[in-house]
């Protein structure tokens, strides 16, 4: 397996984590098979929620001929409801280092209201040479400036959450989603609080088997007709993925307010380990962005020598 091929089903496994769950367990606090409550809390997120707070952590370590590793985390807040003006306030900040090379890190605030990016860089390492100081100096430490032009942000994910905004083929990949089960296992553990939510945890672990279909299903619906061997391609893929995770449940409304998994790749070629950490909280309450007042027009034309930095 590719480092990217295991990033890829990395990526699809989150997609499919808003939709799943089985078990014979039932959902402590709820009077539902705990299946039931997780594929339910996950769909009501994904379907109900247009605004939230956030805290999102990604850590770890990736061996695919050369060692890399990754801490990244992002705070903040943001608001969909008018999918053409997003509003969005997040401190995004990580470290992260290459073999043979130097710790890096970086730090970085960004808001938007609703057509205007603002941007701050608090810390930015030069990356081994990649980013030279000479060029990243002048914009740190001031907040700058850039106009969004109208259909920059694609809406078309968000858009598409509405039944009467699909396609017959995304109504359908919606019915094989909500009927398909990737988890296995699933069971109540316990109660915490997430952002001052009352939350019942569910662990549950990865139905490769389930999976395997799901993707096979997934080609037949978008108009291909996977062979023999492109399905036994599949299986071979999902031999060496693994995938652990919990979600958490809010009591008073059956909404995920949490995501935790640690996904691995153990592959002759590419050996990779990622905890992910996302938590949210103030679902669909009011989003206020501040513009920055004192913030400078920023031109990409600046980094390339086109503007020079006062």
């Amino acid at each position: 397996m590719t480092k990217q091929k295991g990033l890829s089903i990395l990526a699809g496994l989150l997609v499919l984590f808003a939709f799943s769950g089985c078990s014979l367990f039932g959902g402590q606090d709820f009077d539902k098979p705990a299946e039931e409550v997780v594929q339910q809390a996950l769909a009501n997120f994904y379907y109900t929620t247009d605004s939230a707070k956030f805290d999102l952590s990604v850590k770890g370590d990736m061996d695919a001929g050369g060692k890399y590793t990754l801490d990244v985390n992002a705070t903040g807040s943001a608001d969909f409801k008018d999918a053409t003006k997003p509003l969005m306030d997040v401190v995004l900040k990580g470290t992260g280092s290459m073999e043979g090379g130097t710790n890096q890190e970086f730090e970085v605030q960004m808001k938007t209201d609703p057509q205007t990016l603002f941007f701050y860089i608090k810390k930015l390492s030069d990356f081994d040479g990649a980013l030279p100081g000479e060029m990243t100096e002048p914009y740190k430490n001031k907040w700058w400036k850039m106009t969004v032009p109208p259909g920059t942000v694609d809406t078309t994910a968000l858009d598409s959450r509405k039944e009467t905004n699909m396609t017959e083929e995304e109504k359908k990949m919606k019915e094989l989603l909500m009927s398909s089960k990737f988890f296995k296992d699933v069971k109540a553990a316990g109660t915490d609080s997430i952002m001052g939510e009352s939350c019942t945890k569910f662990d549950m672990t990865l139905d490769k088997e389930a999976l395997k279909n799901f993707m096979v299903e997934s080609q037949k619906l978008q108009g291909m007709t996977p062979s023999e061997e492109d399905i036994s391609a599949i299986a071979k893929e999902l031999e060496v993925v693994d995938l652990k995770a919990s979600v958490w449940v809010a009591k008073s409304n059956m909404t995920a307010r949490a995501l935790k998994g640690t996904f691995t790749v153990n592959d002759v070629e590419a050996k990779l380990n990622l905890d992910l950490d996302l938590k949210f909280g103030d679902l669909n309450k009011a989003v206020t962005v501040t513009p920055e007042a004192s913030a400078e027009e920023f031109d990409p034309a600046m980094l390339m020598g086109g503007a020079t930095v006062q």
